[in-house]
């Protein structure tokens, strides 16, 4: 059994590892969208003494949109926009309608895990500005925004299927902290009331494009010099050949030359001139 987990985990990893493509360094754009899952939180009011209000709520849909710079194939920074839709569900026996959504603006650092794996993980930490807006109603009672902002921060981990050079598809699970904030309402009494931190857990997929374009190719490799040895025997037999010709040439210049005639030996006109008595 143990030998079977073994075998089936490598080849898990060769699947991953096969296919890869190369993450160039450059610019990306990206959307997710997802469901979200905010965590109850609580209202004081400011009455004396304080009255606190434990507030059920509903999930909704999530979505974002990121803009990042890849460094290395480990390392993004990305700018990422999000909302997500929400609202308060039953509290104290009172159906409450409206919506509590929330915003944020966040500067992502992320971390890709053995990116040469075509499906690989991811981790990251974020930080930013978070708004909500609010119009609730139930029991009587209407709260809304009042307008501020607080610090948020996140964490992310994730995974990443990597389509093509251009494309990646990631798996985002994420969670945030939006921090307090204060509410308006119609029971001037008890207000503004106070909010514990807004805490979200959500999960989306999302499509990344990189704009990056590839590295050029590089050039061919020069061709290979010819070895010392290699040139000097190649130019042997066209050396000796030449030198052959040359004293064949001076031979010949030294050597009268003989004509040789049908009539070379008859009485009457002599010896044939340029003959060798």
């Amino acid at each position: 059994m143990k030998l079977k987990f073994l075998a089936g985990a490598a080849l898990a990893a060769t699947f991953a590892a096969s296919g890869a493509y190369a993450q160039d360094a450059g610019w990306y754009g990206a959307v997710d969208a997802g469901w979200h899952q905010p965590e109850h939180f609580s209202v004081s009011t400011a009455a004396s003494p304080p009255q606190t209000i434990k507030l059920h709520m509903d999930g909704g849909w999530a979505g974002f949109a990121r803009v990042g710079y890849r460094f290395d194939p480990h390392w993004r920074l990305e700018l990422e926009g999000g909302y997500r839709d929400g609202k308060v569900g039953t509290t104290l026996g009172f159906p409450f309608s409206g919506h509590l959504d929330d915003g944020a603006v966040m500067m992502n650092l992320v971390y890709d895990v053995a990116p040469a794996w075509s499906i690989h993980p991811f981790v990251g930490l974020g930080a930013g500005v978070d708004h909500e807006f609010v119009k609730e109603t139930g029991g009587g009672v209407q709260f809304t925004t009042t307008g501020q902002n607080a610090f948020a921060w996140q964490g992310l981990a994730g995974l990443t299927w990597q389509a093509s050079r251009q494309f990646n598809v990631d798996l985002t699970y994420r969670y945030f902290d939006g921090g307090h904030f204060d509410y308006n309402c119609n029971i001037p009494a008890a207000c503004p009331v106070h909010t514990s931190e807004y805490k979200d857990d959500s999960l989306t997929i999302g499509l990344r494009y990189s704009f990056a374009s590839p590295p050029p190719t590089p050039p061919p490799p020069p061709p290979a010099a010819a070895s010392p040895a290699a040139s000097a025997a190649s130019a042997t037999p066209a050396a000796a050949s030449a030198a052959s010709g040359v004293r064949g040439q001076g031979l010949r210049g030294l050597l009268p030359v003989r004509s040789v005639r049908a009539d070379a030996g008859s009485p009457e006109r002599g010896p044939a001139s340029g003959s060798v008595l």
